[in-house]
C-alpha cells in the first residue's frame, strides 16, 4: 500500500474542519425549499469535496441555507457495478455558477440495487404527469 501525503489546505485562519480533495465529477442535484412546488433540479460538476462538505458547479442559482440533496457519480466500482454518492445538507455559500454545501447525511447507492438518482429526469416525469 502506498502511503501517499494529502495537501491540506488548512491555515492558521481556516475555518475548514476537514482536508479537501480535488474530486471532480458529474452531479445532479435538487433543491429541498421549504415551500412545496419550488424544488429546483439542476447538475454540474464537483470541484472539491471533503468530509464534510462538497463545492460544485451550478446550472441555476441557489440560495445559502437552502436544503439540497446531490448525487455524485463515484470513481469507483464494487465488482464492476458503478456507485452513486448521495449526500444531503445545506448550502453553506454560493454565487452565480457555484454552491459550496455541508454534509449533513450520505449514502452510497448501487446500479444494482437501486437506479442511478437523475433528479432532472425525475423533475421532467413528474412535471409531465
Amino acid at each position: 500500500m502506498v502511503n501517499r501525503k494529502v495537501r491540506s489546505h488548512i491555515g492558521p485562519n481556516e475555518r475548514r474542519r476537514s482536508n479537501r480533495l480535488p474530486i471532480a465529477q458529474p452531479v445532479s442535484y435538487k433543491s429541498r425549499p421549504q415551500r412545496k412546488g419550488s424544488e429546483l433540479t439542476g447538475s454540474g460538476n464537483t470541484l472539491d469535496m471533503s468530509a464534510s462538505g462538497v463545492l460544485f458547479t451550478t446550472d441555476a442559482s441557489l440560495s445559502e441555507g437552502e436544503r439540497v440533496e446531490l448525487a455524485v457519480n463515484w470513481p469507483a466500482t464494487i465488482d464492476g457495478v458503478a456507485l452513486k454518492l448521495v449526500v444531503s445538507g445545506r448550502v453553506v455559500r454560493a454565487d452565480v455558477t457555484r454552491a459550496a454545501m455541508s454534509i449533513e447525511r450520505y449514502e452510497f447507492k448501487t446500479a444494482r440495487r437501486a437506479p442511478m438518482p437523475d433528479f432532472q429526469e425525475l423533475g421532467r416525469e413528474r412535471s409531465v404527469s
